[in-house]
């Protein structure tokens, strides 16, 4: 089953990749990941590793928490607590 937060971070990772007019396979090899992976992270099938999201954000030219802009809202989750 796929976590709401990976699917929500693939949609993301998917809506900016088409919004710049990339593949998956050209952000997939920019990245530093095969063909198989971007699909799985952009399925929520596979969460994202810290370090890939990083630099799929630097490629993308987004902030990192662009990709879980509009979770709260969309899934009616409070954001969590800071210590």
């Amino acid at each position: 089953m796929h976590h709401e937060v990976n699917l929500h971070v693939g949609r993301q990772i998917q809506e900016r990749r088409r919004h710049d007019g990339m593949t998956q396979r050209q952000l997939a090899d920019t990245a530093g990941v095969n063909s198989e992976q971007m699909q799985k992270y952009e399925t929520g099938e596979t969460r994202v590793a810290a370090t890939h999201l990083w630099r799929i954000a630097d490629i993308q030219g987004v902030h990192i928490s662009y990709y879980f802009e509009g979770l709260d809202a969309l899934h009616g989750n409070e954001p969590p607590v800071q210590a």
